[in-house]
């Protein structure tokens, strides 16, 4: 995962899934969102192979804002998604928009992570406190 210094503001996640038809040719251009690096509001992007699915690939990319996502896809997105064309038969694509803090920040080290594990799941109410850390009420981790 490629991560910039901006990572403590996370806001929004774009979670791509896409059924490649050519792994190789898929993976090529993949390369060329490397040229997001330094682009105002990008946090970085990650990615991998479905271990369910054969074919399938998630790529998962960190924005700091709503603004700064947008301005990407109107003025750039489209030139680095050329390269990929013709790779993928289906792609579906959702936002994840940051709504609640869980646990602490990502560690001063978190950038050089080799591994990030991102969990999309549902929280009964009554469960919050336990499934972050948190003691009820007090807003700090047990």
């Amino acid at each position: 995962m490629v991560l910039a210094s901006g990572y403590r503001d996370l806001v929004l996640i774009k979670w791509i899934r896409c059924g490649v038809t050519d792994r190789g040719a898929f993976g090529s251009g993949q390369q060329t969102w490397a040229g997001l690096r330094g682009r105002p509001g990008f946090l970085g992007q990650g990615g991998g192979w479905s271990r369910r699915e054969p074919g399938v690939a998630h790529v998962f990319g960190c924005w700091a804002d709503e603004p700064s996502y947008e301005r990407f896809m109107a003025e750039t997105h489209d030139g680095i998604a050329s390269a990929q064309a013709g790779t993928y038969d289906a792609i579906e694509v959702r936002l994840f928009e940051h709504l609640m803090e869980i646990g602490e920040r990502f560690p001063a080290g978190f950038a050089g992570a080799s591994l990030a594990r991102l969990a999309h799941c549902h929280v009964r109410a009554n469960r919050q406190a336990h499934f972050t850390g948190r003691r009820p009420g007090s807003g700090t981790l047990e």
